[in-house]
């Protein structure tokens, strides 16, 4: 079954432009990230005659919220995520809301996320930089392809990057945070289990806090936070601003341990 998200934010703060906007899938993305150009303006000249003259404009690259919003109007999440309102105080006042110094920041965190829905992996990177001010060049959140989906644990171990780029020994740095979808489905042929990854990670010896959410009923989700190797773990409806405090305390805890 499937339910869609809705984020609560007023349509009526979008400007003219954005009203306008295509709505679905990718051209809503591309018109949020490009910005617009060849705005006319009229002259006029001392004889009173006038002529079109064009100057060129463009819009900042739009931020995690504007992009959630793109997608917002048509994207529908097919791992049992529900509409809550727990939802409305942390995406709405996300900017707003005053982050609390992480113990264990003497320099930014990298957060990795893997989801196998555009929407969730949005989600991830709102949590990475509004909450836990995450370092952006080394943050983000894949899974879109089985590549991707398959290399993860490399790209959570500092191997590889983002792009799955090898990346010089002398660079690497494994990931302070990873956040995975537990029920990662790409079409019929390919599927696999977050918890899996999670405990391949362990294996590999990862340090960091893992983080499982799951589209799944709360026994699930308690199973899953009682798994050896897992530090938390939520349903997909839970507010960004819960999850991410789980993270910090976590992480406090280890920088005192």
């Amino acid at each position: 079954t499937n339910f869609r998200l809705s984020l609560p934010c007023s349509r009526s703060q979008a400007s003219a432009s954005n009203a306008a906007a295509p709505v679905n899938g990718e051209a809503a993305m591309e018109h949020a990230s490009r910005g617009r150009a060849g705005d006319a303006t009229r002259v006029s000249s001392g004889d009173g005659s006038t002529s079109s003259t064009s100057e060129t404009s463009f819009h900042p690259v739009p931020t995690v919220m504007e992009r959630l919003h793109a997608l917002d109007s048509s994207f529908e999440l097919s791992d049992g995520v529900v509409n809550d309102s727990r939802h409305d105080g942390s995406y709405r006042h996300a900017s707003e809301r005053q982050r609390r110094p992480l113990a264990t920041a003497t320099r930014p965190l990298v957060c990795i996320g893997l989801d196998d829905q555009a929407m969730c992996r949005l989600l991830h990177e709102l949590i990475f930089e509004t909450f836990l001010s995450a370092d952006p060049e080394r943050s983000g959140s894949i899974g879109e392809t089985r590549q991707e989906i398959e290399s993860f644990c490399d790209v959570a171990m500092g191997k590889l990057d983002l792009s799955l780029s090898r990346v010089p020994l002398a660079q690497q740095r494994e990931a302070d945070v990873v956040i995975i979808d537990q029920n990662l489905v790409l079409g019929s042929s390919f599927s696999v289990l977050g918890s899996d990854i999670a405990r391949q990670l362990r294996q590999k010896g990862f340090r960091g806090v893992i983080g499982i959410l799951t589209g799944s009923a709360d026994i699930e989700v308690r199973r899953l936070a009682a798994l050896d190797g897992i530090d938390f773990a939520f349903a997909k409806n839970e507010s960004a601003a819960v999850i991410a405090d789980r993270i910090t305390d976590k992480l406090q805890r280890i920088a005192f341990s």
